[in-house]
């Protein structure tokens, strides 16, 4: 499965298509539905279900925004926000363990705090969980990657600006 941005007169749009050995590259399809949706990323797990994640404007702030797809032949569901609203949200991806067990890390600004992690996590009977604030509060943080392994142990990573330095 792939996902990208496609942008024509009326805005900005996620689309995606999925392939199967057997039948090739299914017709592109529209994902979001805000005309101003941006930096996408998706999974896709052993049994064929996908997770797309990307940032969309809901009328007030940047939110991540995610659909999920069941099996090769399935359509993508509605749009849902997967972040706080009412704040400022970027650079979202997604990462899947064998179980199809998923999580999404995201950066995301908030009043006087600075830009914080966050994740939310996604088991295939529940959907998502959270957002939860991974990095920690007050601080500047940025540029964030997860792994999660076949237990659902995750490690999550980003690099911060300290007040003096970046690490």
């Amino acid at each position: 499965v792939v996902v990208w941005t496609l942008e024509d007169d009326t805005g900005s749009f996620v689309q995606g298509s999925n392939y199967s050995t057997l039948l090739g590259w299914d017709s592109p399809s529209t994902i979001s539905v805000d005309p101003s949706a941006n930096s996408p990323a998706v999974l896709i797990n052993d049994a064929g279900n996908s997770i797309a994640v990307w940032v969309a404007f809901d009328g007030n702030t940047d939110v991540v925004q995610y659909a999920e797809k069941t099996g090769y032949l399935g359509s993508w569901s509605s749009p849902n926000t997967l972040s706080l609203t009412g704040f400022y949200a970027e650079n979202p991806r997604i990462y899947v363990n064998s179980l199809g067990e998923a999580i999404s890390i995201w950066e995301q600004s908030t009043d006087n705090d600075g830009q914080h992690i966050q994740a939310a996590r996604y088991h295939i009977l529940t959907g998502f969980t959270g957002p939860h604030v991974v990095s920690g509060t007050n601080t500047d943080a940025f540029d964030p990657f997860v792994a999660i392994n076949s237990g659902g142990n995750a490690l999550a990573t980003w690099s911060f600006y300290d007040g003096n330095n970046y690490q």
